[in-house]
This record gives C-alpha cells, structure tokens and sequence, in this order.
C-alpha cells in the first residue's frame, strides 16, 4: 500500500463520519449509543477549536492506542 493510500485510510478510519458509523451500526444499547455520540461529538467539537478546523477535518488519532 502506497504512503497515500495509508494517509487516506487512517484519516478516514478515524475520522468522526466512521466513529458515528461504527457506535450507531453496534449492538450496544440506544441509550449507551446515544450518550457515546454525544461524548464523540464533543471530543470533536474541542479537537476542532484547539486545531482550528471544522469536525469535518479533524480525526481522532488518539482513539484506539
């Protein structure tokens, strides 16, 4: 896999568009799904003002080490 290409997927991976798929496809229960994505949007929001970047550029790149 070309450096690119790794760039490309780890951004998507990790980007909050993924994060919102992979808790509300879980079986986790609709309350727990409900309050993760609240969790997961404010994270967002934060990592966005300190970046300077709209949620739609940021990734978590902490998420999952």
């Amino acid at each position: 896999m070309l450096l690119k290409d790794k760039i490309h997927f780890a951004f998507n991976f990790l980007s909050p568009h993924y994060i919102k798929e992979l808790i509300e496809k879980s079986g986790l229960s609709p309350k727990v799904k409900k309050k993760s994505l609240q969790i997961f949007r404010k994270l967002g929001e934060v990592e966005a003002q300190i970046h300077n970047k709209t949620l739609e550029e940021i990734y978590f790149n902490e998420v999952g080490e």
